[in-house]
């Protein structure tokens, strides 16, 4: 367009200079809008999402009745098995006394849950292991 007469040069650069100057703001806006693109299905599914009616007032009714049915559950058979009378049975259980003398049980070990019983040892030895 200059060399053809059309548009002196002055105006020309002038053009050159106010796009070169707007470039980078162009490219980001462009960048936004390609994010906003990206991010913008997920944003409306989200909205919708949380648009739904809730169930909430429903779910705690449904709660409450499971509570009340595990607690009458719980209540019948505790009046059959009474967990706390079941004892604790090691099998063959293996023992070092001072570290000398391993003693090896053959058969079972119980432990009743209403006596008191000690686990004496080093730290390391199997106490907590041998609870678990």
């Amino acid at each position: 367009a200059v060399l053809a007469g059309e548009c002196p040069l002055g105006i020309y650069l002038m053009d050159i200079s106010i796009i070169s100057s707007i470039s980078k703001e162009v490219e980001t806006m462009y960048g936004v809008f390609v994010d906003w693109e990206i991010v913008c299905p997920s944003l409306i599914a989200i909205t919708r999402l949380m648009n739904l009616p809730m169930d909430v007032h429903h779910r705690m009714q449904i709660n409450k009745l499971h509570r009340r049915h595990s607690n009458e559950q719980l209540h019948h058979s505790h009046e059959q098995l009474n967990l706390d009378a079941l004892p604790i049975v090691i099998d063959s259980p293996r023992f070092n006394y001072l570290n000398i003398k391993e003693l090896h049980f053959k058969g079972k070990v119980s432990l009743f849950q209403e006596n008191l019983i000690m686990l004496l040892g080093p730290h390391g030895h199997g106490k907590s292991t041998l609870l678990k």
